[in-house]
């Protein structure tokens, strides 16, 4: 009996998860990437979770369990009407104004009800499995396998389903699945039909005792600190340690897990050793804060993921150590959701707006320690020295650690800005942890670290020295905008920068002076390049240049088949395209070498290997460009020299295309 149930809630939160993901791959190349997308959908998915746990706990409370059945079948039977997923033909967002109407509205229309049904799944099953005439004692065992569920779906999309499967295919492939879980679904409810003997009148109240508001408060307050921590330290891990690819899984993935272990024990609490161990983690951090030291790449990145996933299970163990009796089951379940959406509403929503730096994340910290004795009787007192000295160290640190070469910090929903002044003296840019850029204060304007005249990019400008009047130079990705100090007299220069946040620093003169100082004076157009290089006349740029990698994550949209169909429409016959494919986690090599072969281009590479001595004093930093031409000949001046050559072969894989990537396959093991 168990295992039939545990199988249904499994099927349905693996769905849940996988959708999510699968949704935002097929929306991205019409909206981008633009942060208003996905904090629409993460808002959106957020909020049908809520609506599907208060459908599963009226449809409880109100009905009996063969109507719960017959009902929940027919909605189940209703989504197949918007099967497969995809985008509806013929719809697309409007060219200008606001795009969230139109996005919401296909949100709707293409997993809209499957979401919403899906996700009241869990809470129905756990609740029929209490009501059988014969109860099973713990219900919320489903809770642990809807998670383990859910941590499935999570993994296989980007390890298994996307490096193997098309867009369509997976939508197909979701279609199967989804009436596999109809039937384990209609087997579980036909078991409800059957033992279940006690007719519930319409109105009825359970005879379980009263919950209090206070304990409502606290189920809230528990689900709202992991859910927010969540997002925080993926954040925090993208911004302060690195941008390790796939790097959100892993947090979520370890998120879940805590739900896994906490709902499979039968309500007994945690181990003590857990609250120790996260007390000593937490004055770990704040001893490491008030130093100013750093953890490095590899212990850092354990070190916080280990915080993070132990606070996570002490506060989910609270919580599932006060769950109420299986009657009130469908309303625990409500609070924790609305716990869980307010927490994610604050960290994508109010953090960007309210904090310039990384500090919500020590803020959730401090939090889950005090929630630990919050809601505490007895134990409050002898709770407090072990709990409340190492949060007020922590938020001390939090709040007033700063680096004293940090001379200014803002965020955006891009991430994080930081520019520091160092010796030169130099200001440099930070997004995260990667330099966008750098100028000596006391030099004229000179381009330096990836875009130094003695690198790749240096030696195509000189290629580029006779006939150049007028030229048009089209630049995705702005940084400090270094890179027009090779602009000559009677050129057009354009940036294509997503992030507003971006021009300001690269327009105030107290920090940058390139867009003010150099030959030409640029135009910069903000949005996604892959929605504003398609406003731009045909044969327009004689050489476009490819630079929008936020720290070293890749925006996949922008190197996909028909990302480059759009490259070479925009430029002119003999026109260049340059690509910045510098990465500390990924081999794009082979990525471009394919879309270069797939569209008919000729292409060379150039890795630049900087003496360590160049980059600490001249700010001359390594880099790898690629050079896209239409015509062989174009580029066989630079191809002359010795330290250009052909791109390597790949292993055979697909071109990434709009419907199809694989991150795994690049990724440098």
């Amino acid at each position: 009996m168990i295992a039939l149930f545990a199988a249904a809630a499994l099927t349905g939160a693996f769905l849940l998860f996988w959708v999510e993901p699968l949704f935002a791959r097929l929306v991205l190349p019409l909206l981008g990437g633009a942060p208003a997308v996905w904090n629409t959908c993460l808002m959106f998915f957020q909020t049908l979770l809520l609506l599907g746990y208060l459908y599963a706990h009226l449809s409880t409370r109100y009905l009996t369990a063969k109507r719960q059945v017959i009902l929940h079948i027919a909605l189940l039977l209703l989504c197949l009407i918007v099967m497969p997923i995809a985008i509806p033909g013929g719809w697309t967002p409007p060219a200008s104004g606001n795009v969230i109407p139109w996005l919401v509205g296909t949100l709707s229309v293409t997993v809209g009800l499957p979401f919403l049904v899906l996700s009241a799944t869990a809470p129905l099953l756990q609740k029929w499995l209490a009501g059988l005439d014969k109860p099973v004692e713990n219900p919320y065992v489903l809770y642990a396998a809807s998670n383990a569920g859910s941590f499935l779906g999570l993994l296989a999309f980007p390890l298994l389903l996307e490096p193997a499967l098309t867009l369509k295919e997976q939508s197909r492939l979701w279609l199967v699945i989804f009436l596999v879980a109809i039937a384990l679904l209609g087997l579980c409810g036909a078991v409800a039909w059957r033992q279940t003997s006690t007719v519930r009148t319409p109105g009825a109240r359970d005879t379980a005792a009263n919950i209090s508001w206070l304990e409502r408060l606290r189920w809230i307050a528990l689900a709202f600190v992991p859910s927010s921590l969540l997002l925080s330290v993926t954040t925090y891990l993208s911004t302060d340690i690195a941008a390790t690819p796939l790097l959100w899984v892993i947090p979520l993935s370890l998120y879940l897990l805590t739900f896994v272990i906490v709902f499979a024990r039968s309500g007994q609490k945690l181990a003590i050793g857990a609250e120790i161990t996260h007390t000593l983690l937490i004055t770990i951090l704040a001893y490491v804060l008030f130093r100013h030291t750093s953890l490095g790449f590899r212990v850092g990145y354990l070190f916080h993921l280990a915080l993070f996933t132990v606070t996570a299970l002490v506060l989910h163990g609270e919580l599932a150590a006060s769950r109420p009796a299986p009657a009130r089951l469908t309303e625990y379940y409500l609070w924790i959701s609305l716990g869980g959406a307010l927490g994610g509403i604050f960290a994508a929503i109010v953090v960007p707006l309210v904090f310039k730096s990384t500090r919500d994340y020590t803020l959730m910290l401090v939090a889950g320690m005090l929630l630990r004795m919050a809601f505490r009787n007895n134990k409050a007192h002898n709770q407090l020295p072990l709990v409340a000295i190492p949060a007020l160290l922590l938020a001390a640190a939090g709040l007033f650690g700063k680096s004293r070469e940090t001379i200014f910090t803002d965020r955006s929903f891009f991430g994080i800005y930081r520019v520091t002044l160092n010796a030169g003296p130099t200001h440099i840019l930070y997004h995260g942890s990667t330099i966008h850029g750098a100028q000596f204060l006391n030099r004229p304007p000179t381009p330096v670290t990836y875009y130094h005249p003695n690198g790749p990019v240096g030696a195509v400008f000189r290629t580029l020295q006779t006939d150049r009047t007028a030229r048009n130079v089209g630049v995705v990705g702005l940084g400090t905008g270094s890179i027009l100090c090779y602009a000559k007299a009677g050129e057009h220069w354009t940036f294509f920068e997503i992030d507003a946040h971006v021009e300001r620093i690269a327009r105030n003169p107290r920090l940058f002076s390139f867009l003010s100082q150099c030959a030409a004076k640029p135009t910069v157009v903000l949005g996604d390049a892959r929605l504003t290089l398609a406003r731009e006349p045909a044969g327009r740029y004689s050489l476009l240049v490819l630079d929008a990698f936020s720290s070293d994550a890749i925006p996949v949209h922008l190197m996909t088949r028909e990302a480059m169909h759009l490259y070479d429409q925009v430029l002119e016959e003999h026109g260049l395209l340059m690509v910045h494919i510098s990465n500390r986690r990924l081999d794009l090599e082979p990525v471009v070498g394919r879309l270069a072969d797939d569209i008919g281009m000729f292409a060379i590479v150039r890795d630049d290997d900087v003496p360590n001595d160049r980059q600490d004093k001249d700010y001359e930093y390594s880099s790898t460009w690629v050079v896209l031409s239409k015509h062989k000949e174009d580029i066989d001046a630079l191809a002359a020299d010795k330290r250009w050559r052909p791109l390597r072969e790949a292993p055979p894989d697909k071109t990434w295309t709009d419907d199809y990537s694989n991150i795994l396959s690049v990724i440098k093991w």
